[in-house]
């Protein structure tokens, strides 16, 4: 998708915590939607991208 590289990339443990765990489908609808923010941020950069290289 992206070819941003990530410099920082945590395991799950260590970002949503080993003790106290939220249930599966919580996890899930949270990458979900973290997905949807990166697909809109590079659609944006893109489009944006396109409108400079009009000019």
């Amino acid at each position: 998708m992206s070819e941003w590289p990530w410099e920082y990339d945590p395991d799950e443990a260590h970002v949503i915590g080993d003790e106290n765990r939220p249930p599966p489908a919580f996890v899930a609808e949270v990458e979900e939607q973290a997905w949807e923010l990166a697909r809109a941020a590079e659609a944006s950069l893109a489009r944006k991208h396109r409108a400079v290289s009009k000019q």
